[in-house]
């Protein structure tokens, strides 16, 4: 039986969106003109990579479970599709690894 962290993480892994040019540039301008299957497309080929920051950065005894984590990090991806204003997928992937980690931070010391 899995845990339910290993369940999440497997159906992450199995996700095979990438978050690469030319894609994330057609989806990033659907996005914006108001198509929410696009952004919903770029945020889950990106789930892998809060996922990773999230196994990097959690500490075992921390007062924040590793899911909870990962839930807060998947916020920040959200957020950063929405406030984004570049144009490239390694501008957004640099972008979402620097608001991830802020929000890991905050989470850190609240």
């Amino acid at each position: 039986m899995q845990t339910p962290l290993e369940t999440y993480e497997s159906q992450i892994r199995s996700i095979h969106l990438a978050c690469e040019d030319p894609w994330f540039s057609q989806r990033l301008a659907e996005s914006r003109a108001g198509d929410d299957l696009a952004r919903r497309d770029i945020c889950a080929s990106c789930l892998n990579l809060v996922l990773d920051l999230a196994k990097l950065g959690w500490r075992p005894g921390s007062s924040v479970c590793l899911l909870d984590l990962i839930q807060d990090g998947n916020a920040a991806l959200v957020e950063t599709l929405a406030n984004f204003t570049g144009d490239t997928a390694a501008e957004f992937k640099r972008v979402v690894v620097r608001d991830v980690r802020a929000r890991f931070n905050w989470v850190a010391v609240s």
